[in-house]
């Protein structure tokens, strides 16, 4: 009688697992999900952002708020396409690089702007030779983060308070002489408004309070955004001479562990589909419900970047229509 309840309980627990193997592989993929994502961003609100030169148009920015698109800025002669642009935790305002010819030359400066999503309120914060990767702003709107270089010829990463005319430098810390690998992505803002987290010059990931000065290593990755809520950190786990690596959660509270969200292993089918790797930063979406990770896909020989949506709870994934969520460097609005 015993040896028959143990062998039920054996069954049981195959096919429970089974069960779960399949949910997981089904979980791979999921074909409702663009339309969920899409149908949630409608409802709340949510916006990305669109920026863009073509010949006939000139150089333009537009915000997508759900699935009506509104440009908000446009530059001319003097003001060609612009650089990273960033949209605000909660939605309400833009912050971007402007490349401005001010002589009728080549020569050029830089120019950081921020700008309200429906045009109003532009205004130009600083000056600066050049700036890398993304802008990234406080949830509170007060302080922006970037990586490049100022008019002093300081090099590395720089935190402003623009909430001021003029801008008060808050915090810099320097690019390492004989250095050019530093990393900052649009959602790299803590809550707190005071922690953010960047890629410093040896590839690892570092918390920088920017109240008391002080850093926190928690190790090497790629790509860091910080979940909206807080409690997680995103990133792509690389290794030096190897493909991109898979996509995993950081757990901030104590011990911190990681546990994966995306595989950056090509399958079969993968190959067969010309779709690469997943190369761009994990964005989370204004409610952590959703990740927009860019990746390659070619066809007819021309490699272009797509959008794909991850379900952070499921680890389902799938492609987003091309353009439907705009250029998937930042997501913001209202959970």
């Amino acid at each position: 009688m015993a040896k028959s309840v143990k062998l039920k309980k054996i069954a049981l627990i195959i096919v429970i697992t089974g069960m779960f193997s399949l949910a997981v592989k089904h979980a791979a993929t999921d074909n409702n999900l663009p339309q969920i994502v899409l149908e949630v961003s409608k409802k709340k609100g949510w916006v990305t952002v669109v920026s863009s030169f073509t010949r006939s148009e000139g150089s333009y920015i537009a915000v997508k708020i759900g699935e009506e698109k509104k440009v908000v800025y446009r530059g001319n002669h003097r003001h060609p396409r612009p650089g990273p642009v960033s949209v605000s935790a909660n939605g309400k305002k833009l912050v971007f690089a402007q490349f401005v010819d001010t002589t009728g030359s080549e020569q050029a400066v830089r120019k950081i702007c921020t700008i309200g999503i429906d045009g109003s309120e532009y205004s130009e914060v600083l000056d600066i030779k050049d700036i890398f990767h993304d802008i990234a702003w406080s949830h509170d709107q007060r302080k922006i983060a970037f990586l490049g270089e100022l008019k002093d010829g300081f090099l590395g990463l720089v935190v402003l308070d623009v909430s001021t005319r003029p801008s008060v430098m808050v915090a810099r810390r320097p690019l390492p002489r004989g250095i050019s690998f530093m990393k900052m992505t649009s959602q790299a803002w803590a809550p707190d408004n005071e922690r953010l987290v960047y890629v410093n010059a040896n590839g690892r990931m570092v918390i920088f309070n920017v109240r008391t000065n002080s850093e926190d290593d928690v190790g090497p990755g790629d790509e860091p955004t910080w979940s909206r809520a807080g409690a997680f950190i995103a990133y792509r786990a690389d290794e030096s001479g190897k493909p991109p690596g898979d996509y995993f959660r950081m757990s901030l509270v104590p011990p911190r562990r990681s546990e994966r969200l995306l595989s950056n292993s090509r399958s079969a089918a993968d190959i067969r589909e010309s779709r690469g790797h997943y190369l761009g930063p994990p964005i989370w979406s204004p409610d952590d419900r959703f990740m927009m990770i860019m990746r390659i896909i070619a066809r007819r020989s021309v490699e272009f970047e797509q959008a794909y949506v991850v379900d952070v709870s499921t680890r389902a994934s799938s492609p987003l229509p091309p353009g439907s969520m705009g250029d998937i460097r930042s997501w913001g609005g209202h959970p």
